[in-house]
Formats: structure tokens, C-alpha cells, sequence
């Protein structure tokens, strides 16, 4: 049988689905290719928990992220989103963020890291191959027929099928929609690379404590890529949260969402919290984000809070809330 006409097979067989009705957490979902990830982890919205399918492998994957990053088992009370008033992205995103409650999830492609979500696969022997297979054709009852006949051919050559998995999950990677927030509001380098040279915004999400907020999941910073190594059960993808530690800095979390890039995501109205103005944000931006909090008022959407950085007598950013009036009051934290 054909590679293509197997594959076609598959796909229709197990198109990925992730459910529009949950939000708020990260599922892994099965790979729409015989490479497949043949879990579901998902961060469920109250309690805030990892629900592993049985298998505490991942658990205890972020768990040892978490201890690396220095946040132990507490997880940050929020999150928050640079954006660049210049971004082509900027206009629609705030409307539908501030007025539809929705965030539009990135692809990899749009990246400013070309080695982003990349990984290594290791090399396969045939036994390796055949029990891989094997598992994916016992979960398939009414497969087993295509899987065996493929089963044979793949296994006579294991660098053609690490060639052929590796370009799969790399296909899988590209159609998962991310979308990336920060634990530290206060990073200058985070103003400067984001959040236009300061000229832009942050946004200031709710995380992971109570109900309205987001889920999201640490990134893990390290010098090499992350490997993935083929088993009966399947393959654990780690890739979407593994990054060069040259950007340990951004204290990056994700929210990812299989087979859903450059779409919409819904959030609840609540999980917005906040919107934060740089040292050098422009009147054009502030004139935009204050009109559509008033718009956000006027179909009685939670409310928002205003804020402002503001460089002071020491290379720390301090921040002001707005009061009305155009008056802003120190806070020390937001």
C-alpha cells in the first residue's frame, strides 16, 4: 500500500478534535497522521489540575519544570500578553479580546525563534518500529489489516520511517495554535522585544487559581532540543514547551490548542484583568484601549483595570493605576 494512501486512511479514521465547549486548558490531542501522540493531557479548568490519562510521565515532566523554572508547586496569580501597537494583529486583537472575550492563538511559523518547537527523534531499531505500530493497531481494531501490512515495510527500514515520523510530528507542530503569555510584567527586555521598544501594551490575564482564569503551562529552558523516542503506547510530545535557555528571560507559558492555528479562541470574560501602558506609549494607543473599555462597560463585560509603567530613578520599572481624572496612583504590584 501506498504512504500516501495509508495515510489518508488514518487521517480519516483519527482526525484530531479538540472540544470547543472546554476552556481554559492545554490538550494534547491525537496527531491527524499514523504519528500520532495518543493521549489526552489537559489542564481542566477548576481545580486547576493535570489530568495524565493514566500515566504520570508528563506530571512528572512539568512537575521537575516547575522545581527548574524556581516556582516549586505555586503557580503565578497572572499572566500577562506584550503587543505591539505596529503589529498588523493589534486592532482586530483588541476588539475581539476587549469586546468578544477572544484571543487568537499564534502558529510556530510566526515566531521570532526558528528553533522553536524544534526536537530530535531518536533512531529507531525494528522491534522498536513494530511495537510502535503494533499498539496503534490494537487501539484500531477495524485498522489491524492496513497497520500489519505497513508494519512489515516500515520496519525493514528505520531511517526512512525516523525521516517519515519526524516530518509527520513536524506537520502536527505546525498546525497547533499557541498562544504565549509571561509570568513578569516588569521585564524591561520583555518591553523593549514585545512590547514595541515600550511603546505598546501588556495585557494582565487572571492565571490559574480560581474559576474565570487561564491555564497555561511553563516553558522549559535548555541547551539541548528535546527528543522523543517511539513507543507501543505512543509518542510524548514535549516539544511546544521547550525552548533555547538563551530565552530563560521571558519566563514564557503557553496555552495550546492542537489543529486550532491562527483561529480565535474564546476565554472567560473575566480572565482579562487588566491593560498596561508602556513608558513611551503613544496618545493613538491610549485613546484605542480607553475607548474600548468603555465599549467593554457598555455590554456590561467585567471590568478592567488601567495601568502604566513608568522608568524611574533605578533601572526598575515602577507602575500607576489609573483613578479618573487623569490621575494614576502607585501600586506596587498589578
Amino acid at each position: 500500500m501506498g504512504d500516501d494512501r495509508f495515510c489518508d486512511t488514518i487521517v480519516g479514521n483519527l482526525r484530531c478534535n479538540a472540544d470547543p465547549e472546554q476552556r481554559g486548558f492545554i490538550p494534547f490531542v491525537p496527531f491527524d497522521s499514523f504519528f500520532m501522540l495518543l493521549r489526552r493531557y489537559r489542564l481542566v479548568s477548576i481545580p486547576r489540575v493535570v489530568l495524565m490519562d493514566k500515566d504520570p510521565r508528563f506530571s512528572e515532566w512539568l512537575a521537575e519544570t516547575m522545581r527548574l523554572r524556581g516556582l516549586g508547586d505555586q503557580l503565578p496569580s497572572r499572566m500577562y500578553k506584550f503587543l505591539s501597537p505596529e503589529s498588523k494583529f493589534f486592532s482586530s486583537t483588541m476588539q475581539e479580546l476587549m469586546l468578544k472575550s477572544r484571543v487568537r492563538l499564534s502558529c510556530r511559523s510566526e515566531f521570532n525563534d526558528p528553533f522553536d518547537t524544534s526536537f530530535g527523534l531518536e533512531e529507531p531499531d525494528p522491534k522498536i518500529i513494530s511495537s510502535f505500530l503494533q499498539g496503534i493497531s490494537t487501539r484500531q481494531g477495524n485498522l489491524a489489516a492496513l497497520f500489519n501490512e505497513y508494519i512489515e515495510s516500515a520496519a525493514s527500514n528505520p531511517s526512512a520511517f525516523k525521516l517519515k515520523a519526524h516530518a509527520s510530528i513536524s506537520g502536527s507542530l505546525d498546525r497547533f495554535g499557541i498562544f504565549s503569555m509571561t509570568e513578569s510584567i516588569a521585564q524591561p527586555l520583555m518591553w523593549a522585544h514585545y512590547g514595541c521598544s515600550h511603546r505598546g501594551i501588556a495585557l494582565v490575564f487572571r492565571h490559574a487559581l480560581a474559576e474565570n482564569s487561564l491555564g497555561g503551562f511553563p516553558i522549559r529552558y535548555q541547551d539541548e532540543y528535546p527528543r522523543s523516542t517511539l513507543a507501543p503506547e505512543g509518542i510524548e510530545i514535549i516539544h511546544v514547551f521547550v525552548k533555547g535557555r538563551a530565552w530563560e528571560y521571558e519566563k514564557e507559558w503557553r496555552l495550546v490548542h492542537g489543529n486550532r492555528a491562527r483561529e480565535w479562541l474564546e476565554i472567560p470574560p473575566a480572565s482579562l484583568v487588566g491593560v498596561v501602558f508602556g513608558v513611551h506609549t503613544a496618545q493613538s494607543t491610549y485613546d484605542c484601549v480607553f475607548e474600548l473599555a468603555k465599549q467593554r462597560r457598555e455590554l456590561n463585560l467585567p471590568p478592567i483595570c488601567l495601568f502604566h509603567a513608568f522608568a524611574g530613578e533605578s533601572y526598575d520599572l515602577s507602575f500607576a493605576q489609573f483613578v479618573g481624572n487623569n490621575q494614576w496612583k502607585p501600586v506596587s504590584t498589578i
